[in-house]
């Protein structure tokens, strides 16, 4: 999930000995780790920009310009991506790793969709307000409208699929599974309110909101426990992300990044800074970012030890949410360009969705 498989590898260094020819007329897949994209809101909130880095983040530059305030942004892939829009039942849709962008109608009543999740090109799940849930299995040429739980008055957040019969939603005082694509959904927690995920693998996953909220699951959420960051009470978690089921990291509204290798059994601040962090996105163990308020965008490469900024490319003030990849797509210049050995490529969370409060 969070790095380009090794047996994907494999079979194309096979392609190229056992089949030349075949190689030169097609593409070379993009190796995981450099591609990735942000989305930054305006101070009025009336519009907003996707920027992205093909190069780890020494550079960001703007693709689209947005009017309104975007609420969410998802990749599978280098290509394919999606982006929700506050007052909108409509997505963004990207096919060709953001160049363009052309709104996409799911029919399903919502005023915005606040959470994606990109499981590949055809599969997705967008989570908007009023407990709306929008699915795709034709990359968003028809959409169907999936019912989770009831949740009195409240919203859900986020949304997050594994493969195409499991996943979870987080809202207000709710934590929901699915095993079944999203056709039924049953509760998992519901005392509660968290408006972030992260699910590692089938077993291990975390949810996060105000008031300090952190909860664990090592059995797909029979159980949820509570873990402690060590912060006050009143700390707002504002974005996690785990590259195994030991190693991750969350961010802070109170511009703190934490790290724990240890599942979330402990935390150790890494970095404490004077602007508000709402994500947070790793491709290894090493190689991280994390945004937040007035352009911030911070890097490291060696597994939070040390956090440096980069110029976001934005004149936008709030960056949200920092997506690479985990999938690598064939692109025509591939194979020019691993001649000359450079390497691009990307990672993602999936599907993760920020409430600003």
């Amino acid at each position: 999930m969070k790095r380009l498989p090794r047996a994907l590898s494999s079979h194309w260094r096979i392609a190229i000995a056992l089949a030349p020819v075949m190689l030169a007329l097609s593409a070379a897949p993009l190796p995981a780790g450099f591609i990735g994209w942000t989305y930054s809101v305006a101070s009025d909130g009336l519009s907003s920009q996707i920027s992205r880095t093909t190069n780890g983040g020494t550079n960001w530059s703007v693709q689209e310009n947005a009017s309104g305030h975007l609420q969410s942004l998802a990749f599978s892939d280098t290509l394919h991506g999606w982006a929700g829009i506050n007052g909108s039942s409509s997505l963004l849709h990207t096919t060709d790793g953001g160049v363009s962008w052309t709104s996409v109608s799911t029919g399903v009543g919502t005023v915005g969709f606040l959470g994606i999740s990109a499981l590949d090109a055809q599969n997705v799940w967008a989570i908007g307000f009023g407990s709306a849930l929008a699915h795709t299995s034709n990359g968003g040429a028809t959409w169907s409208a999936q019912s989770p739980q009831p949740n009195g008055n409240g919203n859900f957040y986020s949304v997050q699929f594994l493969n195409s019969l499991d996943g979870w939603l987080v809202g207000d005082k709710a934590i929901q599974h699915s095993t079944d694509g999203g056709q039924t959904w049953n509760v998992q927690l519901s005392s509660t309110s968290f408006h972030g995920l992260f699910f590692d693998d089938l077993s291990n996953g975390w949810a996060i909101g105000a008031n300090n909220a952190l909860f664990h699951t090592s059995n797909g959420g029979a159980a949820w426990a509570f873990q402690s960051t060590g912060l006050t009470a009143t700390a707002n978690l504002e974005g996690i992300f785990f590259t195994s089921p030991n190693i991750g990291w969350l961010v802070t509204a109170g511009g703190q990044i934490l790290h724990t290798t240890n599942g979330g059994a402990n935390w150790a601040t890494q970095f404490t800074g004077a602007n508000a962090l709402l994500g947070v996105s790793f491709v290894d163990s090493l190689n991280g970012w994390a945004v937040g308020l007035n352009s911030t965008v911070l890097h490291t490469a060696d597994g939070g030890a040390s956090w440096n900024p980069q110029s976001p490319g934005t004149v936008d003030p709030f960056i949200d949410a920092v997506v690479f990849p985990a999938s690598a797509v064939p692109e025509p210049t591939s194979l020019l360009l691993m001649g000359l050995g450079i390497v691009i490529g990307g990672l993602t969370y999936v599907g993760r969705a920020h409430r600003r409060s």
